[in-house]
Protein backbone atom coordinates (compact mmCIF):
# COMPACT_ATOMS: atom_id res chain seq x y z
CA UNK A 1 0.00 0.00 0.00
CA UNK A 2 1.50 3.33 -1.17
CA UNK A 3 1.60 6.58 0.99
CA UNK A 4 1.69 8.71 -2.23
CA UNK A 5 -1.06 10.47 -4.22
CA UNK A 6 0.04 11.48 -7.52
CA UNK A 7 -2.54 13.19 -9.84
CA UNK A 8 -3.25 16.05 -12.98
CA UNK A 9 -4.69 18.77 -11.64
CA UNK A 10 -7.75 20.12 -14.31
CA UNK A 11 -5.26 22.72 -16.00
CA UNK A 12 -4.07 19.29 -17.50
CA UNK A 13 -0.38 21.10 -17.07
CA UNK A 14 0.37 20.68 -13.36
CA UNK A 15 0.50 17.78 -11.28
CA UNK A 16 0.06 17.44 -7.91
CA UNK A 17 2.23 14.86 -5.59
CA UNK A 18 1.87 13.97 -1.69
CA UNK A 19 2.98 11.78 0.47
CA UNK A 20 3.04 11.21 4.07
CA UNK A 21 5.95 10.23 5.96
CA UNK A 22 5.89 8.95 9.60
CA UNK A 23 8.91 11.46 10.41
CA UNK A 24 8.90 14.75 11.85
CA UNK A 25 9.52 17.83 9.33
CA UNK A 26 12.53 19.00 10.52
CA UNK A 27 14.40 15.57 9.19
CA UNK A 28 12.15 15.75 6.15
CA UNK A 29 13.33 19.38 5.46
CA UNK A 30 17.13 18.47 6.36
CA UNK A 31 16.54 16.08 3.40
CA UNK A 32 15.60 18.26 0.76
CA UNK A 33 17.80 20.99 1.47
CA UNK A 34 21.23 19.54 2.16
CA UNK A 35 23.44 18.84 -0.86
CA UNK A 36 24.85 15.71 0.68
CA UNK A 37 21.66 14.37 2.09
CA UNK A 38 19.74 15.19 -1.39
CA UNK A 39 22.52 13.11 -3.33
CA UNK A 40 21.71 10.01 -0.89
CA UNK A 41 17.94 10.07 -2.21
CA UNK A 42 16.71 12.19 -4.90
CA UNK A 43 17.52 9.82 -7.77
CA UNK A 44 15.08 6.98 -9.15
CA UNK A 45 16.09 3.13 -8.77
CA UNK A 46 19.45 2.25 -10.39
CA UNK A 47 20.29 6.31 -10.79
CA UNK A 48 22.38 8.22 -8.71
CA UNK A 49 22.11 11.98 -8.03
CA UNK A 50 25.68 13.90 -7.82
CA UNK A 51 25.80 17.79 -6.61
CA UNK A 52 27.77 19.77 -8.28
CA UNK A 53 26.93 23.05 -6.77
CA UNK A 54 23.98 24.04 -4.00
CA UNK A 55 23.49 27.12 -2.54
CA UNK A 56 19.60 26.91 -0.46
CA UNK A 57 18.57 30.55 -0.35
CA UNK A 58 16.75 32.90 -1.48
CA UNK A 59 17.88 33.33 -5.44
CA UNK A 60 20.23 30.37 -4.91
CA UNK A 61 21.21 27.40 -7.23
CA UNK A 62 21.47 23.66 -6.91
CA UNK A 63 23.38 22.14 -9.79
CA UNK A 64 22.80 18.44 -9.92
CA UNK A 65 23.08 15.45 -12.64
CA UNK A 66 21.49 12.28 -12.33
CA UNK A 67 22.88 9.13 -13.93
CA UNK A 68 22.09 6.22 -14.47
CA UNK A 69 24.23 3.24 -13.15
CA UNK A 70 22.17 0.37 -13.51
CA UNK A 71 22.89 -1.98 -16.59
CA UNK A 72 19.50 -3.56 -16.64
CA UNK A 73 18.53 -0.40 -17.98
CA UNK A 74 19.54 -0.78 -21.25
CA UNK A 75 18.45 1.76 -22.76
CA UNK A 76 19.27 4.63 -20.12
CA UNK A 77 22.72 2.70 -18.87
CA UNK A 78 25.07 5.68 -18.84
CA UNK A 79 22.84 8.28 -19.37
CA UNK A 80 23.40 11.28 -17.51
CA UNK A 81 20.69 14.44 -17.49
CA UNK A 82 22.22 17.02 -15.63
CA UNK A 83 19.50 19.93 -14.24
CA UNK A 84 19.10 23.04 -12.40
CA UNK A 85 16.88 24.11 -9.93
CA UNK A 86 16.52 27.95 -8.59
CA UNK A 87 15.15 28.45 -5.43
CA UNK A 88 12.74 31.38 -5.75
CA UNK A 89 11.43 31.72 -1.92
CA UNK A 90 11.94 29.88 0.91
CA UNK A 91 9.77 29.99 4.05
CA UNK A 92 11.91 27.62 6.78
CA UNK A 93 11.08 24.52 7.41
CA UNK A 94 7.70 25.15 5.81
CA UNK A 95 8.00 25.37 2.62
CA UNK A 96 9.80 26.69 -0.53
CA UNK A 97 9.20 27.59 -4.35
CA UNK A 98 11.59 26.43 -6.99
CA UNK A 99 12.31 26.42 -10.88
CA UNK A 100 13.66 23.34 -12.50
CA UNK A 101 15.49 22.85 -15.65
CA UNK A 102 17.24 20.57 -17.55
CA UNK A 103 20.86 21.28 -19.03
CA UNK A 104 21.89 19.97 -22.19
CA UNK A 105 24.44 17.25 -21.32
CA UNK A 106 26.86 18.11 -23.95
CA UNK A 107 26.97 22.12 -23.21
CA UNK A 108 26.58 21.39 -19.13
CA UNK A 109 29.97 23.24 -18.45
CA UNK A 110 28.57 26.43 -20.20
CA UNK A 111 25.21 25.90 -18.23
CA UNK A 112 23.12 25.77 -21.31
CA UNK A 113 19.25 25.33 -20.81
CA UNK A 114 17.95 22.28 -22.64
CA UNK A 115 15.11 23.88 -24.73
CA UNK A 116 14.64 20.18 -25.84
CA UNK A 117 12.96 19.55 -22.18
CA UNK A 118 10.75 21.01 -20.16
CA UNK A 119 11.17 23.16 -17.61
CA UNK A 120 8.40 23.29 -14.24
CA UNK A 121 7.99 25.79 -11.60
CA UNK A 122 7.13 23.88 -7.73
CA UNK A 123 5.46 24.75 -4.91
CA UNK A 124 6.34 22.05 -2.16
CA UNK A 125 4.93 22.21 1.21
CA UNK A 126 5.72 20.43 4.77
CA UNK A 127 3.01 20.50 7.08
CA UNK A 128 2.93 18.44 10.24
CA UNK A 129 -0.17 16.58 11.11
CA UNK A 130 0.44 14.93 14.48
CA UNK A 131 1.97 11.87 13.64
CA UNK A 132 4.49 12.58 11.09
CA UNK A 133 4.95 15.31 7.94
CA UNK A 134 2.87 15.39 4.31
CA UNK A 135 4.81 16.32 1.61
CA UNK A 136 2.90 18.04 -0.78
CA UNK A 137 4.27 19.86 -4.10
CA UNK A 138 2.39 21.06 -7.33
CA UNK A 139 4.67 21.26 -9.97
CA UNK A 140 3.84 22.94 -13.23
CA UNK A 141 4.73 23.24 -17.10
CA UNK A 142 4.32 25.36 -19.80
CA UNK A 143 1.76 23.11 -21.72
CA UNK A 144 -0.42 19.85 -20.85
CA UNK A 145 2.20 18.81 -23.81
CA UNK A 146 5.11 19.48 -21.52
CA UNK A 147 3.66 17.60 -18.47
CA UNK A 148 3.13 14.72 -21.11
CA UNK A 149 6.69 14.37 -21.92
CA UNK A 150 7.81 14.02 -18.22
CA UNK A 151 4.88 11.93 -17.52
CA UNK A 152 6.05 9.72 -20.32
CA UNK A 153 9.60 9.85 -19.88
CA UNK A 154 9.00 7.81 -16.26
CA UNK A 155 7.88 10.74 -13.96
CA UNK A 156 5.44 9.11 -11.68
CA UNK A 157 7.19 5.98 -11.06
CA UNK A 158 10.74 8.11 -10.73
CA UNK A 159 8.67 10.09 -7.81
CA UNK A 160 7.72 6.76 -6.31
CA UNK A 161 10.86 5.68 -6.43
CA UNK A 162 12.98 8.29 -5.10
CA UNK A 163 10.82 9.12 -2.46
CA UNK A 164 11.08 5.16 -1.31
CA UNK A 165 14.53 6.05 -1.06
CA UNK A 166 13.92 9.52 1.12
CA UNK A 167 11.70 7.56 3.47
CA UNK A 168 14.30 4.90 4.46
CA UNK A 169 16.76 7.95 4.65
CA UNK A 170 14.98 9.95 6.83
CA UNK A 171 13.58 6.99 9.33
CA UNK A 172 17.38 6.04 9.80
CA UNK A 173 17.93 10.25 10.78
Amino acid sequence: MTKTTFRINDDKKSLTFERDFSVSKDKLWEAYTSASMLDKWFAPKGWECTTKEHSFEDGGKWIYSLKCTDPEQTDFYGMEMPGVLTYDSINPEDSFVYTDTFFDAFLNERGEVDTTMPGSHTILTMVSDGTGTILTFTTSYESADDLQQVIEMGMPKGLEESHDKLEELVNTL
